[in-house]
């Protein structure tokens, strides 16, 4: 019997971050309050792509930082007003960004 898909990649996540950060598995694992395991290559909207800079980008990414409605924020890699798109940097300060204009 096999493992499921999930239970492989969280192992495999644990594993990564324990050889990182120089701590047992075990003890990251009592730390996990929750976790989603996504198959980014699978999902029918990404379909593993990511995101790129085009001569138009600069006005897009102006607009989609606009709050709609003040109800509405948008945030992620593609977002990043300085250009660093298709970053984990660019996700983070999105992230942040927003999570400011909310409060």
């Amino acid at each position: 019997m096999s493992l499921p898909q999930t239970l492989i990649s969280l192992s495999f996540a644990l594993t990564s971050l324990s050889n990182i950060f120089k701590i047992t598995q075990k003890e990251l694992k009592e730390e996990v309050v929750n976790y989603k395991v996504v198959n980014w290559l699978a999902d029918p909207y990404a379909h593993g792509a990511y995101s790129y800079i085009t001569p138009s980008s600069k006005e897009a990414v102006e607009e989609l930082l606009k709050p709609v409605a003040d109800k509405l924020y948008l945030a992620g890699e593609a977002l990043d007003p300085n250009g660093a798109t298709s970053t984990v940097e660019a996700a983070l300060t999105s992230g942040k960004r927003v999570a400011g204009q909310v409060l």
